[in-house]
């Protein structure tokens, strides 16, 4: 392989970890509305944590987060 396809594959390997990180802060996200609407509050606040480390792994802002979760939301994508 040459220098521009390594290139090429290691950014498509670094979207894909992205991807994960993000799709698994929003699923947290969910569990952490579901512990807080029942009163889990200890809980609660455990699993936002999480999402808060999730987003920063995936390079989002919370207002970027916001936007992904929504559009996942929205387009009935596997983020929600």
């Amino acid at each position: 392989m040459n220098q521009r396809s390594n290139q090429i594959l290691e950014n498509a390997n670094k979207l894909r970890q992205i991807e994960y990180w993000v799709d698994s802060a929003v699923h947290d996200l969910d569990v952490a509305e579901t512990l807080f609407k029942s009163g889990k509050y200890d809980w609660c606040l455990f699993i936002a944590h999480l999402v808060l480390e999730k987003m920063h792994i995936g390079g989002l802002t919370p207002i970027r987060f916001c936007f992904y979760r929504e559009y996942c939301l929205k387009n009935g994508q596997k983020g929600s």
